[in-house]
This record gives structure tokens, sequence and C-alpha cells, in this order.
């Protein structure tokens, strides 16, 4: 079983994601903020779903360059998809080290597929 660090903080939507993801065998952790993202890391994460706009003044990026940088104890390759409905930030989320862009709304079952095949 997958173990997938699922940053957003919409709890709202966090939770359905987090339910639908469970329901495909995967092991789901959500956290809320970067700070809560920062403390789940760890070599058990295999994957990384990460909003793009969290707060006014923080986006999913800071944690995305942290990570590709070494910054973190999470594997530098470790495969992350970022995701936002504004598509004005795709190719930035890719030139900065995303493996995949999603724009919101996106199926669930798409979802899913990317993730196994990024796994």
């Amino acid at each position: 079983m997958a173990n997938i660090l699922l940053v957003d903080d919409d709890p709202t939507n966090s939770d359905l994601l987090k339910m639908f993801l469970e329901l495909e065998a995967f092991e789901v952790t959500v956290a809320h903020t970067l700070e809560t993202a920062r403390l789940a890391l760890s070599p058990d994460i295999n994957l990384i779903l990460l909003d793009y706009h969290l707060t006014r003044k923080m986006n999913g990026l800071t944690l995305l360059t942290e990570i590709r940088e070494g910054e973190t104890q999470q594997p530098e390759k470790t495969p992350i998809i970022v995701a936002s409905g504004d598509d004005r930030v795709e190719h930035k989320s890719i030139d900065e080290g995303a493996d995949l862009f999603m724009h919101k709304p996106f199926s669930p079952a798409n979802l899913v597929l990317k993730i196994r095949e990024l796994l």
C-alpha cells in the first residue's frame, strides 16, 4: 500500500480526496499547513499531492522546493503532484520540480490513474 501525503488547506476538499484515495487502497496523511506538512514528511511517504494555493502568503511550491533541494528528510525524488484551479501556475510548478500538474477540478479516477503511473 502506497503512502500519500495530501497537503491542502481546504478541509472539505482534503476530506473528500482522502476518503476517495483510501477507497482505492492508499494510506493518506493530510496536512492543512506547510508546518504540519513538514512534520509529516518521511521516507515512508511515497507520493505528495500538493495544493498550490495554501494561504494568502504561502503556496505549495515552498515545500516542493525544500524537498527537491534536499532540505527535508523526504527523499528528493519523491513524486509530487501539484494541483490548482489556476492554470497560470502550471509551468512554474513543473519548472520548480513537480512531476505533474493537475488542474482543479479534476476527476478522482484520473487522479488515481496518474498516481499509479507515478508510483
